[in-house]
């Protein structure tokens, strides 16, 4: 749709520039509405594409769950963090030593105690 906009725009500057008369302005300006509505028109034809839910059977969350320890290095952070979230309600963790590397690098900690949802 930018695109015919940015095509608008350029036949507009022609007439301003006295490259091209009002009569010819009119037809392409005709000529890209005329296009543009034909874009319109087959992209509301085409169906929309409905995102299927895939709900998982009991099974398969109990499998998920048996084998989250071996899949945890495949979990993106994201993911990662909303299990965590979602197990627990609470965690103290204690930290130990310094972080080797600098500011920014992983401290060895140790989970202390925790409570589950």
């Amino acid at each position: 749709m930018l695109r015919f906009k940015n095509e608008k725009k350029k036949w507009q500057m022609a007439f301003a520039n006295d490259a091209i008369s009002i009569d010819d302005l009119r037809l392409r300006m005709q000529e890209e509405s005329t296009r543009e509505e034909a874009i319109k028109s087959q992209l509301f034809a085409q169906p929309v594409l409905e995102k299927k839910s895939t709900a998982l059977t009991q099974q398969e969350v109990m499998e998920a769950a048996l084998n989250i320890k071996d899949n945890w290095y495949y979990l993106e952070l994201e993911h990662k963090k909303l299990i965590i979230q979602t197990l627990f309600s609470e965690m103290v963790v204690d930290t130990y030593g310094e972080a080797v590397g600098g500011p920014g690098r992983r401290v060895a900690c140790e989970i202390k105690s925790f409570q589950t949802n």
